[in-house]
C-alpha cells in the first residue's frame, strides 16, 4: 500500500550539538503543515512565516457582530479575512485553535439573539464525529462547508422574520442614541438593543429594512467619522485613539481604516492636520 511521507529538514550540523538543534528544527517543521500539497519543510519556514501572522481579533468581533445583526454579507466578508490568518498560523496547532474560536464565536453570538437563530450546533454534526484535524486543507474545507451552512441558516430566519418593536422605538430615535454613545468603548449593539427592549436580529431587521444599511456598518461609519475628527485635532497617539473607541488590536483597526478610507491613520492625520494648519 501507498503511504504519503512527509520530511521535516532542520538546519546544517558541523558537530554533536548542532546535529541535536538539527534534529529539533526538524522536528518543529513537521508540526508545520500550513503549506498545502507539500511533502517537505523546512525550519527557516517556520520563522518567516511567524511574523506574517496575526490573531484577528477584531475580525472576530466583527463576525461576532455580523450575526447578532444577522448580516449574511459582513458575515462571508469577516470570515473571508479570518480564513486568510488561517493559512498563515505558524502551526497546525494555531490554525485548529482559531477554527474552533470562530465556532464558539458563532455559537456565543446564537445565544445571545434571544434564540432567534436556535441552538445552531445542529448545523454541525461532523464536531460529534472529529477526534483530529490533520491538515490544514481540512481546517479551511470545515470552515466553508459549517459556516455556509450558518449563513444560510441566518438568510432563511431573517427571511421568516417578522419585527416586532415597541410603539415608541423609530429610526430617528435610534440613530440618535447611537450619535449620543457610539464614542463609549464600552458600547455595544447589545446595549443598544437592551435599551430599546429589542431582541438583536429584530432591531437589526428593522433598521436596515429603513435605512438600507446594516447597524454595525453605520456604528462602523460613525467611529470612523470620529476617529478622523481626532487625528486632526488631538494630538493623541494613534494607538489611544484606536483603543479608547473599543478596538482591542489597532494593526487590525489600521487595516481595517486602510480599507475604507484609503490611506492608513498616520497618513490621514500627516496629510490633514498639516493642512489645517496652514
Amino acid at each position: 500500500m501507498g503511504l504519503d511521507v512527509i520530511w521535516g529538514v532542520g538546519g546544517k550540523a558541523s558537530d554533536i550539538h548542532g546535529y541535536h538543534m538539527s534534529y529539533l528544527q526538524a522536528r518543529e517543521a513537521l508540526k508545520y503543515k500550513l503549506l498545502r500539497n507539500r511533502t517537505v519543510f523546512f525550519c527557516q519556514e517556520t520563522s518567516t512565516r511567524q511574523g506574517d501572522f496575526q490573531y484577528p481579533h477584531d475580525e472576530l468581533q466583527t463576525f461576532y457582530n455580523s450575526i447578532l445583526s444577522m448580516d449574511s454579507n459582513k458575515m462571508q466578508l469577516s470570515l473571508h479575512v479570518i480564513t486568510e490568518q488561517i493559512e498563515k498560523a505558524p502551526t497546525l496547532f494555531i490554525g485548529t485553535s482559531l477554527f474552533y474560536d470562530i465556532l464558539n464565536t458563532a455559537m456565543k453570538a446564537s445565544l445571545e439573539l434571544d434564540h432567534s437563530l436556535g441552538n445552531v450546533f445542529h448545523l454541525f454534526p461532523e464536531l460529534s464525529e472529529k477526534d483530529e484535524i490533520q491538515s490544514p486543507a481540512e481546517i479551511l474545507e470545515m470552515v466553508d462547508s459549517m459556516m455556509q451552512r450558518l449563513i444560510t441558516h441566518v438568510k432563511q430566519t431573517v427571511s421568516a422574520e417578522v419585527t416586532v418593536k415597541p410603539e415608541n422605538v423609530t429610526i430617528e430615535s435610534i440613530q440618535q442614541y447611537i450619535n449620543n454613545n457610539f464614542s463609549d468603548p464600552n458600547f455595544s449593539l447589545q446595549t443598544l438593543a437592551g435599551y430599546f427592549g429589542m431582541s438583536m436580529s429584530n432591531l437589526s431587521h428593522y433598521f436596515k429594512s429603513h435605512t438600507g444599511i446594516s447597524l454595525f456598518d453605520y456604528l462602523t461609519e460613525k467611529k470612523i467619522a470620529y476617529i478622523k475628527e481626532l487625528l486632526v485635532t488631538t494630538d493623541d497617539t494613534i494607538n489611544d485613539i484606536v483603543q479608547k473607541m473599543g478596538y482591542m488590536h489597532p494593526s487590525n483597526f489600521i487595516k481595517k481604516f486602510k480599507n475604507i478610507v484609503g490611506m492608513t491613520p498616520g497618513k490621514y492625520r500627516e496629510t490633514y492636520k498639516f493642512s489645517q494648519n496652514i
